[in-house]
């Protein structure tokens, strides 16, 4: 599903922003 893969970004981006 292209939504979780793009929830997966997202919160693998946010992690590493922090």
């Amino acid at each position: 599903n292209m939504t979780e893969a793009l929830l997966f970004l997202s919160h693998f981006m946010g992690d590493i922003h922090q």
